[in-house]
């Protein structure tokens, strides 16, 4: 096991595969359990109305899109900067 810095609280700890320290991960899975129900009840947000109605990081949502972490219904927008992902359904699970 590799010493990394978890990009969350910048502390150090055993790295196995996350990015975040154990600690973080709990409070990541809860803002994922957040971000899953909020779009559950507002179909059709886009990933910035998600991160500003819950103060999360965009980048973190992303993040656990890429993760596989957050599984979400998405249709690509042509600007992909002005708007990341456009939201139509609820969350897979």
């Amino acid at each position: 096991m590799e010493l990394s810095k978890c990009i969350r609280c910048k502390g150090f700890y055993q790295r196995v595969k996350s990015l975040v320290c154990p600690k973080c991960e709990i409070e990541e899975e809860k803002e994922i359990f957040q971000v899953q129900q909020y779009m559950g009840d507002h179909p059709g947000s886009t990933l910035e109305q998600v991160s500003d109605a819950l103060n999360i990081y965009l980048e973190d949502i992303d993040r656990w899109i890429e993760e596989n972490r957050l599984h979400v219904e998405v249709k690509q927008i042509s600007d992909k900067k002005e708007a990341v992902r456009k939201l139509y359904d609820t969350v897979k699970g």
